[in-house]
């Protein structure tokens, strides 16, 4: 079954056109990892620091892997110190 998952992170003011930057290097990468169906940033029009990936892949192992993928490190490597607050949410459909 599939999962999907919503990804919240709050950029520091003052970062949130370098923590975009960073964001958008990984889609590409990511869209082309084993499993992944949907991978899309957004960034809420009434909060310009809050940035939303909406996720979808095959399965957990799948997710598993992209979390340990080289280019997700980095971004999290990156962004250190960017970052306010971040929030994972995994979903099911039922």
């Amino acid at each position: 079954m599939n999962i999907s998952i919503i990804a919240t992170f709050i950029a520091k003011a003052g970062y949130e056109a370098q923590l975009q930057t960073l964001f958008m290097q990984v889609i590409e990468p990511t869209l082309q990892e084993k499993g992944c169906i949907k991978y899309a940033l957004h960034v809420n029009k009434e909060n310009l620091q809050e940035f939303v990936f909406i996720e979808e892949w095959q399965s957990q192992s799948d997710l598993d892997k992209h979390l340990k993928s080289a280019h997700i490190k980095k971004l999290f490597n990156d962004a250190h110190g960017l970052i306010e607050f971040s929030e994972m949410k995994k979903l099911q459909l039922i």
